[in-house]
């Protein structure tokens, strides 16, 4: 027993060594980002960004592969079961690590164990957007248009239990209205469809929606946030405009697998809060009408599990459950 004992020790004293030795050189190789929707939407177009910064950082290059479908759970599950050596990383969002654990009750990972949370690379604002053949230039009298004919107005989201989709929702019980909901395997799939007319509206991720607006392609009705977006400063807040209280603003965060050491963590964390400080990186975040964050791990994990407990209580007061 005494044997057993010395060789369980020696094996975990020699993997310290080895996760030590390996942290002190990190990165050697090119770094793996999942982006967990399609290419073209702002959970991709802020992977890419983020893998810019990696490489800045560190002069090894970080290769963006989009895994796509079951809201996220997919790119998000081949994170969690990889191996934490930080060479492996998730681009995730307020859809995979907070609404998607609150209406999915089968996810093959666990959000607070399976993951270690890096840093929120920004915060992204939802507008509502119409096709241009909908009669309607604002809030008010959109929500005629609903109410004059209930389910027969469809909207897009980027998938079952993502933020659009969960925004639309909570919009849809605020306001006491029926829309139908069109679920996609990413904002580029379902903008597609939104600018060809097959669906009239969407709650869409502003990086996703900015330049549609700005073409006229797409019109901007109002802005989920609490406060209105610098892209489209004419454009009111959804409370603004008539239902006092709704505010959702959306966030992309980087992740590893669950375990990671933690001077790899630092190292990860120190790239992108050093990253998106920087007046380049700070200037293309804004153009597509987000916000840089690049925040500590430790203030992070604290907004994490507050934002996990708030969407928990949003899905019981909407009813949306997806298993």
């Amino acid at each position: 027993m005494n044997r057993i004992v010395q060789f369980l020790s020696a094996a975990a004293l020699a993997l310290s060594v080895s996760l030590s030795i390996a942290a002190e050189t990190f990165p050697t190789k090119p770094i793996r980002i999942i982006s967990p929707f399609s290419a073209g939407g702002a959970n991709d177009i802020l992977a890419r960004l983020s893998g810019t910064m990696l490489g800045n950082a560190y002069g090894q290059s970080a290769v963006v592969e989009n895994r796509l479908g079951a809201g996220g759970a997919i790119g998000s599950g081949l994170v969690a079961h990889a191996a934490p050596d930080g060479y492996t990383l998730l681009l995730g969002s307020i859809s995979t690590h907070s609404i998607g654990p609150t209406v999915y009750s089968k996810l093959p990972y666990n959000v607070k164990t399976d993951f270690t949370p890096i840093s929120i690379v920004a915060n992204v604002p939802l507008v509502l957007v119409v096709h241009p053949s909908v009669p309607a230039k604002n809030l008010t009298e959109l929500l005629a248009l609903m109410k004059s004919q209930p389910g027969k107005l469809n909207y897009a989201s980027s998938g079952a239990g993502t933020i659009p989709h969960m925004t639309a929702e909570l919009f849809k019980t605020m306001t006491k209205t029926n829309i139908t909901h069109v679920p996609y395997k990413g904002d580029s799939l379902a903008m597609n469809d939104l600018m060809a007319g097959q669906v009239q509206m969407m709650f869409a991720n502003m990086p996703s929606a900015i330049n549609f607006v700005r073409q006229g392609q797409l019109r901007a009705i109002a802005v989920a946030g609490k406060t209105r977006s610098s892209a489209l400063p004419d454009v009111p807040t959804i409370a603004e405009a008539g239902v006092p209280g709704f505010d959702v603003t959306g966030w992309y965060a980087l992740f590893g697998p669950g375990g990671m050491p933690a001077d790899v963590v630092a190292k990860l964390n120190k790239a992108i809060a050093n990253g998106v400080r920087q007046p380049d990186m700070q200037e293309k975040i804004r153009a597509m009408g987000a916000e840089p964050v690049g925040d500590s791990t430790a203030e992070f994990a604290s907004f994490l599990a507050k934002d996990q407990e708030k969407w928990k209580k949003t899905a019981a007061t909407t009813g949306i459950k997806l298993d």
